[in-house]
């Protein structure tokens, strides 16, 4: 909340948010309160429940319990299901920590008709970084390559 009243104190032209991995929960839940212009997910999950399932499939009911009562369970999807600014989201196609899978549900459920998915083949999910194509695309991102939307 304290981004949110910072924000609405300010008269930026314009908003982004940029956020990787477990971070995409937080981003989405801030975003549904005030959505950014522009949002950048690296790496991101569709849910914190089937995230969880990925790696612990035989803790599936206790995962789902503990996220089902907490505050915000970061379940991406409908966090940005009134979202229509511009999104991206870059992935690594051998992440093995938040599966593509994952990033590519959420890429397919956004609405918001101005999105981007760029996968990263040979990337995990700690090196993407290290691959030109993921900077490329970042960079887009920073400097709002209009064309690529």
């Amino acid at each position: 909340q304290h981004v949110i009243s910072f924000l609405k104190t300010k008269n930026y032209k314009e908003t982004a948010v940029l956020t990787e991995s477990i971070g995409a929960g937080v981003a989405s839940y801030h975003a549904s309160l005030l959505p950014p212009d522009r949002m950048l997910f690296i790496a991101p999950f569709d849910s914190l429940t089937n995230a969880a399932r990925s790696h612990f499939p035989f803790f599936l009911y206790p995962i789902s319990l503990m996220v089902k009562f907490s505050k915000e369970n970061y379940d991406n999807i409908p966090l940005l299901q009134e979202y229509k600014g511009t999104l991206t989201i870059v992935h690594g196609g051998n992440d093995r920590i938040i599966p593509l899978k994952h990033g590519k549900a959420l890429f397919d459920k956004a609405l918001t008709p101005n999105k981007k998915f760029v996968v990263i083949e040979g990337a995990g999910h700690n090196d993407l970084y290290d691959f030109d194509e993921a900077r490329e695309a970042i960079s887009s991102f920073l400097f709002f390559d209009k064309g690529n939307y």
